[in-house]
């Protein structure tokens, strides 16, 4: 069974998450209008459309940010100890 997680147990976030917190903050509000909208004479896969676009979307920055501090770490000088 998984541990159990309370407020006390969870990890900061990561550095830089102040930067894309808003765009995240936004794409959830977007998520919850697109959960919500009418969906009266429209197929399941026409209702989820929009739900998968906002997703792919929401993760665009975050993946990013992963891949960017990926490349930094790459290029980062090697320091050799004198």
């Amino acid at each position: 069974m998984p541990p159990i997680r309370t407020s006390r147990t969870r990890k900061p976030p990561p550095d830089g998450f102040e930067d894309i917190e808003d765009t995240l903050l936004e794409y959830e509000n977007k998520m919850k209008d697109a959960q919500n909208a009418p969906h009266e004479g429209k197929k399941k896969q026409e209702t989820l459309w929009p739900i998968f676009q906002i997703s792919h979307q929401r993760t665009l920055p975050i993946h990013l940010r992963a891949l960017l501090r990926q490349i930094r770490h790459i290029q980062a000088p090697l320091r050799l100890a004198p």
